[in-house]
Formats: structure tokens, sequence, C-alpha cells
């Protein structure tokens, strides 16, 4: 009996996140609210994920969603990093406090998590309230995050190779290397990068324009603002100088990444995803001596 209701809440976790990650929901709200009052932190992080995005009949609020994920932050990696978002950008009725974010980024950091390397990463790139810029220590945590194939990670870390930042030497074959990487896993930027070096036949390649303008349509169909902007560019090539874009004033085309990509809701990626799913399959509820 024991083994069967384990085997049902764990059945229970599983679809769980299948409810959430996709359209045919295969439990209640009230059976994800009851996982979560039993302090589940994976329906904890769910109750967290429904809130800020206002699904299964919840309207959105994201003071609700961040105290699901305070609630949650202690033991899932997922919650702690969406957790330290807000309090980065002053979200969920909290102040903005880059201390904290970047000591639950840290937590997140010390179990590997890949999103958090790559966030905590971009704070040091661009600096912030009581955090000195600082390129080299970022760049490592691009590097970590990069290798556990993390695609924002992976094409900043071409950035930095561009420009030969955080201790790196100007190579543009090692900023191509990690841009396609970005690219193969259909990342728009990297998509971008790969398409301007075919362009220019930069890092040892030859001129591909062609290819170029398929890699940067590809990019710019996927609602990249800058991808459409230098396609635009490359078509108008044939007019008049002065109807030309001017290139980047810093030669590259995305030399600072951003520190969260388009806010709250930049960050569950498809990877993400697939691990916020094996998240709730091994974090299922221990069973008590009266439920035996």
């Amino acid at each position: 009996m024991l083994k069967q209701k384990k085997i049902l809440i764990s059945f229970m976790c599983l679809a769980l996140f299948w409810a959430i990650f996709s359209q045919a929901g295969a439990m209640t709200l009230k059976e994800v609210r009851y996982l979560a009052d039993q302090n589940n932190p994976a329906a904890q992080f769910t109750m967290g994920l429904l809130y800020e995005r206002g699904e299964q009949g919840l309207a959105q609020d994201i003071v609700e969603a961040r105290k699901w994920y305070e609630k949650a932050a202690h033991a899932n990696v997922y919650a702690r990093n969406r957790l330290a978002v807000m309090y980065y950008q002053g979200l969920g009725g909290l102040d903005r406090d880059v201390p904290e974010a970047v000591r639950l980024l840290e937590q997140s950091v010390a179990q590997n998590s890949d999103v958090a390397q790559f966030m905590l990463g971009s704070i040091y790139y661009n600096g912030a309230e009581g955090v000195t810029v600082d390129k080299v220590k970022a760049r490592k945590l691009f590097e970590k995050a990069a290798h556990q194939g993390n695609a924002q990670a992976q094409d900043t870390l071409g950035v930095m190779y561009y420009n030969g930042e955080g201790g790196l030497e100007k190579d543009p074959a090692l900023a191509f290397k990690w841009y396609e990487k970005a690219a193969d896993q259909n990342f728009s930027q990297g998509n971008l990068h790969v398409a301007a070096m075919y362009y220019e036949g930069q890092g040892g390649l030859d001129v591909d324009r062609e290819q170029a303008v398929e890699l940067m349509k590809k990019a710019a169909d996927s609602g990249n603002k800058l991808a459409a902007s230098m396609l635009e560019s490359w078509q108008n090539a044939n007019r008049p100088k002065e109807l030309r874009l001017k290139p980047s004033a810093h030669g590259n085309i995305n030399d600072s990444p951003p520190p969260f990509k388009e806010g709250l809701h930049g960050f569950v990626d498809p990877k993400q995803e697939k691990d916020a799913k094996k998240a709730a399959r091994d974090s299922s509820p221990e069973v008590t001596d009266s439920e035996k």
C-alpha cells in the first residue's frame, strides 16, 4: 500500500508539470494547491508560475507568485532563481535589493544551476548597486553555464571572445564557435551573430551572404527586432549610402548582454522546463505514518 501511494504521488507530481507546461491540464488547480499546501517545493514553485502567468483560471498576481516562490526557495532552485529576479527588479511588492538577488543566485550557483550562473554573470558583467563590474568573474560564470548548454551563456561568451573581454584575447573564430552552439539551439541572438559573421566573412569564414540572410531571417522571424533591422539594412545595401543603418560603434552587434532577458517572463526556456519536469518527478512528498 505504501509503495502504491508513493507511485501515485510521483505520478501526480509529473502530471502537475505537464498540466502547467502544456495546454491539456491533467490536474485541477485544487489538486495543485493541495500539494503546495503540503509543502511540496515543486508544487509551490508551480503555484508561483500559475500566479505569475495568470493561468489555470487564476488572475495574474505577481505578489502572490512571489509568496509561493518564497515558500519553495529553500529547496527549489527554480523558485529561488525567480525570487532573485524579483529582488533584482523590485517586483512582487519587493524593494529592489541587488545584494539579496546576488545572495540567492549564489546559492543556486552552488547547486550548479546554469540559469543562475548566467544571471549572476550578467550582474557582474554590467555591475549594479553594491556590485562592481567584474568581467573576469562574469566570464567564468558564463563559461560554467555555457558548458552546461545554456544558450544565452554560450552566445554571451561568444560576445566576450569577439570583443576580447574578461581576460580573453580577441578571437573571432572562438566567438563563432560559441555563437554557433547557441544558434544550434535556435537561440535568436546566436542566429543573429552567426549570420553577421557569415555576412562579413569573419572568424576564418568565407563570405556567404545567402547563408547569412537565411539565418538573419530566422532570427527576425522569431521576434528579434535587431535581426529584423539588420536584415532590412542588408536588403537596402544597394540604396544610397545615407539610407543604410550605421554600423555598431563597438564593432559588435551585441556588446553588452542584458542582465535578464525581457524581465520576469524570459526564464522559462525549453531546458529549464525539461529540468523542472524532472524536479517534479524527483520531489514527491514523503508519506507519513498516518497515511500508510
